[in-house]
């Protein structure tokens, strides 16, 4: 996502919109939901302004109280110009060519052996293809990741060195020579690799440094699992790329990436947060969810003692008892997800 493709499109609409004008990064215009003064003609109190995370543009109106994303003005009054603009901004089409593309299970297996095929071809090993006993199966066979995963995950024994030389020139100006780590490639709905997250291997590794994602298109949203989706039926979106792999329908999104993709994601969407109720940065980001009526979410129940779905899993607790509470604790309406989050969250 950016601010510059955003503009674009709001330029493109700009002359459905009366009065428009830009004022440095602001634009400024007669609201088209409330039709804004009738007394004057010359007041302009609709607009469309840069969201604090300077990543896109929202839509507000001092009038009405509207405000909604750019996103979702395009998807409510300019469909057409909303399809492109999902792929423009978000890097797929909206949820119906997801649908099409993964109808069959034999399409999407020979869309993972391609993606397979392009990682290898890029150096890399699959961690199915690893000898028994080498560390990094041992590592995936230890966190219980499901066997039928592993031609998605690779090993790579330099892992900075391979992305200077494969993936991003220059990344890191003083590599370590040796990094080895578990990668774990992002892919598009077409099943191109866009962006790698390389999973540190040495125990002793500092914390900031465990996890390293490397994303050579800033704009990119970090969407993880977009090449064997099937939105046609109920599926789960979770914090971290490992958490979605052990659930048989899942994806994964990345930090702030979160909140935009609240916006297109359709009704058979989940959201799955950390179970970590003092977490400031979980609690946002749940908050956000809470409050939007089309979205459906997870709230953990108070006995749940694990602090995500791996961590249950790998403590021996059963898939099938997993996906049990899931489904239990999902919750839909504004009042019943306020509610429920109201009794989890402990600040």
């Amino acid at each position: 996502m950016s601010l510059y493709i955003d503009r674009d499109y709001i330029n493109k609409i700009s002359h459905n919109l009366d009065g428009f004008v830009w004022k440095a990064d602001t634009a400024n215009f007669r609201c088209p939901i409330c039709g804004d003064s009738q007394k004057s003609q010359k007041k302009k109190r609709g607009g469309f302004y840069p969201s604090k995370e300077k990543t896109h543009y929202n839509m507000g109106c001092f009038n009405c109280g509207h405000q909604s994303s750019l996103c979702a003005f395009l998807k409510e009054f300019h469909g057409g110009l909303y399809q492109q603009y999902l792929m423009d901004a978000f890097g797929f089409d909206n949820n119906r060519r997801w649908e099409d593309k993964r109808v069959q299970d034999a399409t999407t297996k020979s869309v993972t052996s391609k993606t397979e095929q392009r990682i290898t071809d890029l150096g890399l090993q699959s961690v199915k293809s690893l000898p028994d006993g080498h560390f990094c199966k041992t590592y995936v066979k230890m966190r219980k990741i499901p066997e039928d995963r592993w031609d998605v995950l690779f090993y790579c024994e330099h892992f900075q060195k391979w992305v200077n030389e494969n993936i991003e020139t220059n990344k890191f100006s003083n590599f370590v020579d040796v990094d080895a780590r578990l990668v774990i490639p992002f892919y598009d709905s077409n099943g191109l690799p866009f962006a790698f997250q390389g999973r540190s291997l040495d125990p002793n590794v500092e914390d900031r440094l465990r996890y390293m994602t490397i994303c050579p298109n800033k704009d990119r949203i970090l969407i993880y699992g977009l090449e064997r989706i099937k939105s046609y039926k109920t599926f789960y979106i979770t914090e971290g790329p490992i958490d979605s792999l052990y659930l048989p329908n899942a994806l994964s999104v990345a930090g702030s990436g979160l909140r935009r993709v609240a916006e297109i994601v359709g009704s058979n969407a989940v959201f799955v947060y950390d179970n970590e109720p003092r977490s400031k940065e979980i609690l946002g980001l749940m908050n956000k969810t809470v409050y939007n009526p089309n979205n459906s979410m997870v709230i953990w129940p108070k006995g749940f003692k694990y602090k995500d779905i791996g961590e249950a899993i790998e403590d021996g607790i059963p898939l099938s008892k997993v996906l049990k509470i899931l489904q239990d604790n999902t919750y839909k309406t504004v009042l019943e997800k306020k509610l429920k989050f109201l009794n989890w969250k402990l600040i």
